[in-house]
């Protein structure tokens, strides 16, 4: 099957509308081992149904549940004609997700150089054990262990430069916890040497007792390789994408990124004033004003349409994480509603890529 790839925020978006409802769903399929057949789908025939509901014709008009507001009346004016994204920067966005695309697909080749020393993007094979700077302080033995690949059989492959590992650590008020990267402390060193890093954890950390704590690392490289393809081919292309050629993916690229970037453009300047209802989403009330203000209209049968594509690519998703078996249940537990305001943001998203300009 092909790779998906650029549909992490999407799958976030979708999901993050999913009530908290579904938390039973979700601890009853962890205690369940998931078959999936070869589209990813859950192993019964009900859960490859797809939504269809046919007793409304594909050519009703849908409206949500905010059709009911005047939504001019909290939000000005979007001057489209002024709307314009900048060359450099798009063509960075789509640079950077080559680099990324290159660094998972791309073929790794191990330098014959016994000296060659390790530089950005550059892929490393590496063993690593933590343990706190401080000797006066304790890690608890959870946090200890994840943080030591140790006891690996094949090492830990790590990319110079893809910003995966904690990265610098720049603070005014406490200095002395200043650290470069993980990644950036790799940098000059050569296979086999074992040394020793510094690095300090963001204040905000997924594991409190690590927020802002200096950590030590121990160190050993057991190989360093570099990624044969310096751009991406149409064979790599066609194996790991939707796309048959280079060319297409890296056209879909600049699309992607400039629909998201215009949207969050839209986002970040404008003001949603007074909505009458405080547990309504503002970005939802702007994307329904920008839905109705570009003239864009949800049917039946357009609902349906997007409904069964995003369920077709995050069909095992949805059962594994949720237990939703079928696109009518994604419907069921997110909500008509809520998904229409979904759909709807991505129908603007695609007519804003159609009217922006990209200036040098």
């Amino acid at each position: 099957m092909k790779k998906i790839i650029l549909i992490f925020l999407t799958l976030l978006l979708c999901i993050a509308m999913i009530s908290c409802s579904d938390t039973a769903a979700k601890e009853n399929n962890d205690a369940t081992t998931v078959t999936t057949t070869e589209s990813g789908s859950g192993d019964s025939a009900e859960d490859n149904a797809i939504y269809d509901d046919p007793d409304i014709p594909d050519d009703t008009v849908l409206t949500n549940f905010l059709s009911e507001y005047d939504l001019s009346l909290y939000i000005d004016t979007i001057p489209y004609d002024e709307l314009c994204i900048d060359k450099a920067y798009l063509d960075k966005q789509v640079n950077d997700e080559v680099q990324s695309f290159l660094s998972a697909y791309g073929t790794l080749v191990e330098y014959d150089d016994e000296d060659h020393e390790v530089v950005s993007r550059d892929s490393v094979n590496i063993y690593f054990t933590g343990y706190p700077h401080d000797k006066s302080v304790e890690f608890s033995e959870d946090t200890l262990s994840g943080m030591t690949n140790a006891s690996s059989e094949n090492g830990y492959d790590l990319v110079i430069g893809s910003g995966s590992f904690i990265t610098a650590y720049v603070s005014e008020t406490e200095p002395e916890k200043n650290n470069p990267g993980f990644e950036d402390q790799i940098i000059g060193h050569k296979k086999g040497e074992t040394f020793t890093i510094t690095v300090t954890f963001p204040d905000s950390y997924s594991s409190a007792e690590l927020e802002g704590v200096v950590v030590d690392f121990d160190v050993t490289i057991n190989s360093i390789s570099y990624i044969q393809e310096t751009e991406v081919t149409d064979a790599l292309a066609a194996e790991n994408t939707d796309f048959d050629t280079a060319e297409d993916f890296i056209a879909e690229l600049y699309h992607y990124y400039t629909k998201i970037d215009v949207f969050e453009g839209i986002v970040d300047s404008v003001t949603v004033k007074d909505f009458p209802d405080e547990s309504v989403d503002k970005q939802d009330v702007l994307v329904d004003f920008l839905f109705r203000d570009l003239g864009l209209t949800m049917t039946q049968g357009r609902f349906e349409e997007l409904l069964n594509d995003y369920y077709e690519i995050y069909r095992w998703q949805y059962y594994y994480y949720y237990g939703i078996s079928s696109a009518s249940a994604l419907v069921e537990s997110a909500g008509k509603d809520n998904l229409m305001l979904f759909f709807e943001m991505d129908m603007v998203q695609e007519r804003l890529a159609e009217i922006v300009t990209v200036v040098e």
